[in-house]
C-alpha cells in the first residue's frame, strides 16, 4: 500500500541519477518505532537491575551467614562479589535513566 509519503520518496529516487554521486534517499525513521526499541531496553536495563540486586543480596547475606558461624572475615575475598554486583546495578540504573531521558525528549 502506497502512502503520499511513500511515492514522493520513490519519485525522488526514480529522479536521481546513480553516478551523480547523490546519496541513495531513504524515508526517515518513524518515532513510534524508535520509542518502542526505547521501551524495551529500558525494560531489559531494568530486569538486569533487579537481577544484579537480587545477586548482590544473595552474596552479602551468604557472606553475612559465613562470618556469624566462623568468626569475623579474615579473607579480603568477603564482599567481593556483592560490591561487584551492586556496582553492576548502579551501572544498569544509569543506563535506564539515560533511556528514559531520550525517551522523554523524543515524546515532547
Amino acid at each position: 500500500m502506497s502512502t503520499p509519503e511513500t511515492l514522493k520518496w520513490s519519485h525522488e529516487f526514480a529522479h536521481r541519477s546513480a553516478f551523480a554521486g547523490n546519496p541513495v534517499p531513504r524515508p526517515p525513521i518513524p518515532v513510534e518505532h524508535v520509542n518502542i526499541v526505547l521501551i524495551l531496553l529500558v525494560a531489559g536495563f531494568a530486569v538486569a537491575v533487579v537481577v544484579a540486586l537480587v545477586r548482590g543480596l544473595t552474596a552479602f547475606f551468604k557472606d553475612a551467614e559465613h562470618i556469624r558461624a566462623h568468626g569475623s572475615p579474615a579473607a579480603e575475598a568477603f564482599g567481593v562479589k556483592q560490591n561487584r554486583m551492586m556496582a553492576q546495578r548502579v551501572f544498569f540504573q544509569g543506563i535506564a535513566i539515560l533511556l528514559i531521558v531520550l525517551l522523554g525528549s523524543l515524546a515532547s
